[in-house]
């Protein structure tokens, strides 16, 4: 039998910002990942301003903002024509130190967090997959295989199901993942993309029946997404989350070409994929001593770099509650905040990401005049003044992001506190 604090299974991001900062905070942790090697395709790729202010805390962020391309704004076209120009350089200067978007491949965001990992005396066992497990009032005993039959029992006092949307921790737990799939079927290459518009912004292309967007990574490396609605003559694939399948790149350079209605050629791809997008959402985040971060509490859309975000900040908020209740510092209830704090919010990423997306993706006649007439307008109008750009930014950039009075969380002004805080709080 073999002991730790906590069990982490998955070794995403969630799992390893989950990994970093118990390890600092001295807690002993066991990581395992089914796979036998980290991924390699780019995944999520936005990482916004709240999730830098994570790794600033750890002492990371310099090695992100090298390695990433910060977005010099974002255009949006309608029926091919150019409708909306927004800068993001000087939309929230007075409320974070990274003020914009930085595109990374998840690849290289895992990469920065395992090399940290090691340097605070953590690493992760690859090739090892949960069996099964159960708690009592005081541990956790699980059951794991590595990839060579070998099976091992630990015993550890918590256990976090960070393994993504297809979460062996939730199925072992019961938990039903509410919620359905869209009737769309996305298609995404990473590639080179030869056109007349520049690399350094996001484009988004809307258009009756038709949705593509162009996102920067660096000047040799770009993603283009299309998304395409399914005929009511073709079957839905039957999944029961997010699932991906293999594509060519003919089909997404022609897609995205009628997408964005622009003379596009792609070419050197490093990675092309379909895949089947869900929106779903557990009633629980947490069972006894068990508890769920990440994709495997929530799934959406891609819509607004949302997910890996969440994700990591779940982490951050269950991290140090965890260490606090394990070295004695804290009661265990107040373990409860995380479900308190966290669940709402995924609850509202969904809600938001599954309203703006029907919104983009819609075929009625009457809400694409509408979006159209409307969306260009407000935002335009919004952009204008400082609160109304600042307003988008902290939306997106989740800097928003506020807790209720909790045993968690007191607020409290003193005298000295400057105007400038005393007006910034949410």
């Amino acid at each position: 039998m073999e002991k730790c604090d906590v069990l982490i299974v998955g070794a995403g991001p969630t799992g390893l910002m989950l990994s970093c900062l118990l390890r600092r905070l001295g807690i002993s942790i066991r990581l395992m990942d089914k796979n036998l090697s980290p991924a390699t395709e780019s995944r999520a790729i936005g990482i916004q301003a709240r999730t830098l202010e994570l790794f600033q805390n750890l002492g990371i962020v310099e090695k992100l903002l090298r390695q990433g391309l910060r977005a010099g704004g974002a255009e949006i076209f309608l029926n091919g024509r150019r409708r909306l120009r927004i800068d993001i350089s000087d939309m929230a200067r007075a409320d974070t130190p990274y003020p914009y978007l930085l595109f990374l491949s998840q690849a290289s965001t895992e990469a920065i967090l395992t090399e940290h990992l090691a340097s605070v005396g953590g690493r992760i066992e690859r090739g090892t997959n949960l069996v099964e497990f159960t708690q009592d009032e005081h541990l956790v005993h699980s059951l794991v295989k590595n990839n060579q039959g070998l099976e091992t029992r630990i015993q550890s006092q918590f256990i976090i199901g960070c393994d993504g949307a297809h979460s062996r921790v939730r199925k072992q737990l019961g938990l039903n993942f509410h919620g359905s799939s869209y009737a769309s079927e996305f298609i995404m290459a990473d590639a080179r993309v030869q056109w007349a518009l520049p690399h350094d912004k996001l484009f988004a292309f809307l258009s009756p029946g038709n949705l593509g967007v162009f996102f920067p990574q660096s000047s040799a490396m770009s993603r283009v997404l299309s998304i395409r609605r399914y005929a009511e003559t073709e079957d839905e694939p039957q999944t029961e989350a997010t699932t991906s399948w293999p594509a060519t790149l003919e089909e997404i350079e022609s897609r995205f070409r009628a997408a964005s209605k622009q003379e596009v050629h792609l070419s050197d791809p490093a990675w092309v994929t379909k895949f089947h997008v869900h929106h779903r959402s557990v009633d629980r985040t947490r069972v006894r001593r068990a508890f769920l971060a990440g994709d495997a509490s929530h799934i959406h859309s891609p819509v607004g770099a949302q997910g890996m975000n969440t994700g990591l900040q779940d982490a951050a908020n269950l991290a140090w509650k965890l260490a606090a209740v394990i070295r004695g510092e804290w009661k265990a209830s107040l373990l409860d905040t995380y479900h308190s704090e966290r669940w709402p919010i995924g609850q509202k990423l969904l809600e938001v990401t599954d309203r703006f997306f029907r919104i983009v993706a819609t075929q009625n006649a009457g809400v694409i005049g509408l979006r159209n007439l409307f969306f260009p307008v407000v935002t335009r109008l919004m952009m204008k003044f400082p609160a109304g750009k600042r307003a988008i930014f902290r939306f997106i950039s989740q800097l928003n992001i506020h807790y209720h009075e909790s045993e968690a969380v007191r607020e409290s002004l003193t005298p000295q506190a400057t105007l400038h805080f005393r007006r910034t709080l949410p």
